[in-house]
């Protein structure tokens, strides 16, 4: 995987296909041929099967790919290796960003060659995802394929075979944590201190009020970094209740106010029940911004996959 363009959706791996067939008109028998059991052929001088990328993003699809000799053996088994870059779509889902994970996939099918010309089987390399390398903010935790037959809208009634991978990527959540999650927690907690000051200090609401711009930006910056969706992120969806929350401990506070500017003066009465009305919200905020932020963690895939 070379990178997952998140705005584009769009995803460039670096992989190699191995293409394999059996061509009866290229046995021979090797002891009429100085006991010579196999060969590398030019492609250009031999048939084999014209199959593209079917969900290819790029707009000249044969130019990153790198052609090989084929390997023909004796019992007329042709293998032809293909190295390539390939750029294809993915659609992403980004509901549980940053604890999202992904499904992108490689469809590969005979362009001109239907069933009959043409049959396709799924395979995995031996080794795996042992030669995986992972870049970027994605890795890779599994690679299935598929076979399938579907009728081409070109051709009524003519049946194509067709293999697609599906690659699974979960997202490295640690950049977010870091620089997303951790001080958005900590705007919180300042946004939380609103009740730890005292009411007739005057400085409630202009610390709520920066709290909540605070929060703003974060939503700005992180709204840059993810594709148009019709799914509200999870990340955004905290952020947006932690500013709901806010301005909630601003309507408190202001509500304080107009008590005190009504009895036009603080008495120690007033000042010791608003301190305990502030306890009472700090407990209760707190509370509510500790259950959800869990709740929403657990809800996530990458909970489940950690065994959370």
């Amino acid at each position: 995987m070379i990178g997952l363009d998140e705005k584009s959706q769009i995803l460039t791996t670096n992989a190699e296909l191995v293409l394999e067939w059996d061509d009866y008109f290229l046995q021979w028998d090797p002891a009429n041929f100085s006991n010579i059991k196999s060969t590398r052929l030019d492609p250009s001088r031999l048939w084999f099967p014209d199959i593209i990328l079917y969900n290819s993003a790029s707009t000249d699809y044969r130019a990153g790919l790198v052609s090989t000799y084929l390997m023909v053996t004796y019992t007329g088994r042709v293998k032809y290796l293909v190295e390539g870059i390939f750029q294809s779509v993915c659609n992403l889902d980004v509901s549980y960003f940053p604890f999202d994970e992904q499904i992108c996939t490689l469809k590969f099918s005979p362009w001109t060659m239907d069933k009959s010309a043409v049959r396709m089987n799924a395979s995995l390399p031996e080794n795996g995802l042992k030669r995986y390398v992972a870049v970027g903010k994605f890795k890779m935790i599994s690679l299935e394929p598929k076979k399938s037959t579907t009728e081409d809208p070109c051709c009524i009634g003519t049946n194509f075979d067709d293999v697609t991978y599906y690659m699974k990527f979960q997202r490295r959540p640690t950049y977010y944590i870091i620089n997303y999650i951790f001080p958005s927690v900590l705007i919180n907690m300042i946004g939380i201190m609103i009740f730890y000051v005292p009411c007739g200090s005057g400085e409630k609401i202009s610390l709520g009020i920066s709290a909540m711009l605070t929060l703003v930006v974060f939503l700005m910056a992180m709204t840059d970094a993810l594709p148009p969706a019709d799914t509200i992120p999870l990340l955004t969806n905290q952020l947006l209740e932690r500013a709901d929350k806010a301005l909630a401990m601003m309507e408190v506070s202001q509500q304080q106010h107009k008590d005190a500017d009504y009895k036009n003066v603080l008495t120690l009465e007033y000042l010791e029940l608003a301190r305990i009305y502030d306890r009472f919200f700090l407990v209760l905020y707190s509370i509510l911004t500790v259950t959800a932020s869990f709740g929403t963690l657990l809800s996530s895939p990458y909970a489940s996959s950690v065994g959370i």
